[in-house]
């Protein structure tokens, strides 16, 4: 194919970016003009939520960057340039900002633009801030007094308070300032869903969850020339993987391994091998896990059990191991939401005898929306014949008759239990309960995150068997809006876009399509 041919199609690509509606973003970015008088930075910065971040500067010029809608594109720009997905909204001064999975939090300091009023919306909104810190300049550009302003935005709708420099009788320094606003705000600010608490040079915004469903976030701005202004709007962490641990009955030291293995490359993936003494607790061995995981990349989750470690952004279709070697713990589990099927694994011969010198105990079960079923046999019930064969068809035998009450269903494999979930049922919770006394190595719980449907053919958007110009459409669609393409599409795998194996239709994919149309 031509030159020509390419950057028509090149072309083409570009044109369709315009028209198609965005969905509501992760981020929604609103700016007003700048007021400056010459070229000012401002900053916008990205924490993931395993603490890493990203920190953007973008120029903007008072002449090139004077409208709303110039202004958005110039940070779009920069944001995507820098590898972070943005793209200009139709609305005048919108952008979108796609910050993937392991998206925290989002900073925007003004600098000395001179803005009047920004706006950072996100669905599902936790908290918020917004900071006037030191001493602002009075006068703004247009030599009147300074205004300053700040506000939430929820379902209920925006609450906004603007305060002048004359107001304060010109005391601009930045607790005056969030006094004034927060005398403002805060009475008004229950009607919400919020509550907005005054911390000096800033003001601390905690939104109720039932009122930020679609859209939650933070109003703040000034024309004063004067640095300090900024804001940063927080969302809620996916919701965790759990390993849940319980006390080791090791003699001597013994590993565990945790393998997080997602569907495409890493980075959201991990292998940690943790070493837990003899005579640790199972909150102990939760540390070392947490610890573990930490080191390995893997944002660790809270969990209000202290036999528990959670993990944030694992991708769907992930295979989540929990590989005991010989910690002699009675009852592990894995557990994740939107779990699609697992398994309790027994291999090869275990030792019939506990460290106590009791027969040994091996423990299987299964966890779901309804609750936990969970069996055990003793090695003296199997008349210490402790093979994994026969351990897992006697715990088959005690839990699939059950399994159906609890939306799953247990199949007997050999020297596994394959366990295969209801959609229904794994909504808020799924997973896999295993474990032994044993001191023997091997035990095994596993799950996989409901994993998409694979890819039929890479760039083949509209699932007609052949990548061409007519797959641009449905490119345009599952990277603006997932749920319109799916709806449109209904018999194709949205990662047929994925061309970059990151998990993610995004801008970054774009080049693929190009070099799959144009040989």
């Amino acid at each position: 194919m031509s030159l020509a041919d390419r950057r028509f199609l090149v072309a083409i690509v570009a044109c369709l970016l315009c028209p198609v509606a965005a969905p509501a973003a992760i981020i929604t970015v609103s700016v007003s003009p700048p007021t400056c008088t010459s070229p000012q930075p401002l900053d916008v910065q990205i924490t993931r939520l395993n603490g890493s971040t990203a920190l953007v500067p973008v120029l903007i010029d008072p002449v090139l960057h004077a409208t709303p809608a110039a202004k958005a594109a110039a940070i779009a720009a920069a944001l995507t340039a820098a590898g972070i997905p943005a793209e200009a909204l139709p609305t005048p001064g919108q952008l979108k900002i796609d910050g993937g999975p392991n998206l925290r939090k989002i900073d925007f300091s003004t600098g000395a633009t001179g803005e009047s009023a920004d706006v950072i919306t996100t669905p599902n909104a936790t908290q918020a801030t917004t900071a006037f810190t030191g001493l602002f300049e009075p006068i703004g550009p247009n030599m009147q007094p300074a205004i300053f302003t700040a506000g939430i935005v929820s379902d209920v709708g925006e609450l906004t308070a603007q305060v002048s420099a004359q107001e304060l009788n010109f005391q601009t320094d930045g607790p005056i300032i969030c006094q004034a606003l927060f005398q403002r705000l805060a009475p008004r600010a229950p009607q919400y869903g919020a509550q907005i608490n005054y911390a000096g040079d800033r003001l601390e915004v905690y939104f109720d969850p039932a009122y930020t469903v679609t859209q939650g976030g933070i109003i703040f701005g000034t024309t004063s020339p004067s640095p300090g202004c900024a804001a940063d709007l927080e969302l809620p962490p996916p919701p965790p993987i759990i390993f849940g641990f319980d006390d080791p009955t090791n003699t001597s030291p013994r590993t565990f391994t945790l393998e997080i293995t997602p569907p495409a490359a890493p980075p959201l993936g991990a292998t940690v091998q943790v070493l837990p003494m003899p005579g640790m607790t199972a909150e102990h061995k939760r540390n070392l896990a947490a610890e573990a995981l930490q080191t390995a990349g893997m944002s660790v989750a809270p969990v209000a059990d202290p036999a528990m470690c959670g993990v944030h952004a694992v991708l769907p279709g992930s295979q989540v191991r929990f590989i005991d070697m010989g910690t002699g713990e009675a009852k592990d589990q894995v557990l994740g939401l939107n779990v699609e099927s697992g398994q309790a694994i027994f291999p090869g011969h275990f030792d019939p005898f506990a460290a106590d010198g009791q027969p040994a105990i091996f423990t299987a079960g299964i966890v779901t929306d309804v609750g936990e079923l969970t069996a055990q046999i003793s090695a003296q019930e199997l008349n210490f014949q402790t093979d994994g064969p026969i351990i897992c068809q006697a715990l088959f035998q005690r839990l699939a008759p059950r399994a159906p009450q609890y939306g799953a269903q247990i199949n007997y494999a050999g020297d596994r239990l394959e366990i295969y979930f209801d959609p229904a049922y794994s909504v808020t919770m799924g997973g896999v309960i295993f474990g032994t006394t044993s001191l023997s190595p091997g035990a095994t719980g596993a799950i996989i995150i409901n994993p998409p449907p694979p890819p039929s053919l890479p760039g083949d958007m509209n699932c007609d068997g052949v990548v061409n110009a007519l797959d641009i459409e449905g490119f345009i669609l599952a990277l603006t809006d997932r749920a319109v393409y799916e709806s449109r599409f209904p018999d194709c795998s949205y990662l047929n876009g994925d061309l970059d194996g990151d998990g993610l239709v995004t801008h970054l994919d774009m080049q693929g399509l190009l070099d799959l149309l144009i040989p």
